[in-house]
């Protein structure tokens, strides 16, 4: 099975320069080499609450802090099945 890679920040930072240009999600999905849905998916989860807008610097750290809650969730799942274990 193909592993999904994230998004890297240069691709965000494409992203946001061809949304304020006013390119479609379908152009800027092919131009970085990407689904139209996963643009998608990026611009909704990493807009701006209040005014919708697009950031790239926002969205990477967003997707930044999402992974770091991730990784912690994943190591705590490990303690708690090791300890389950020796009991």
């Amino acid at each position: 099975m193909k592993k999904k890679k994230h998004l890297t920040r240069e691709q965000r930072y494409t992203i946001s320069v061809l949304l304020k240009q006013g390119y479609s999600q379908s152009f800027i999905a092919k131009t970085i080499g990407k689904d139209r849905s996963v643009i998608s998916r990026e611009i909704k989860r990493n807009s701006s609450d209040k005014r919708g807008v697009y950031n790239y610097k926002t969205a990477q750290r967003k997707a930044d802090f999402r992974n770091s809650v991730s990784i912690e969730d994943v190591s705590l799942q490990g303690k708690n099945e090791n300890l389950s274990k020796s009991t």
